[in-house]
């Protein structure tokens, strides 16, 4: 996957949630205009959590991938 190419898909998927994370903001926080001071600290820590999960889904991914080259590499030798 090239850089380019991710980048793109990162900035679509991005633009999107940000929408989403706005409107579920929008729609079920009270009392936003008493809170618009807090509403940076609040979104930093949501993205934060964000991309920490994202980044363990990554490297779940990666280490699975690997074990599963490794066995089928070993049952390979076997043979």
């Amino acid at each position: 996957m090239g850089a380019k190419w991710t980048k793109t898909i990162t900035m679509s998927l991005f633009q999107k949630s940000a929408k989403k994370l706005a409107r579920e903001i929008l729609e079920n926080e009270k009392e936003l205009d008493k809170r618009t001071l807090l509403l940076d600290e609040d979104i930093a820590e949501i993205t934060r959590k964000i991309g920490l999960e994202t980044i363990q889904e990554i490297y779940e991914s990666i280490l699975e991938e690997h074990i599963a080259l490794k066995k089928r590499r070993k049952v390979r030798n076997q043979t």
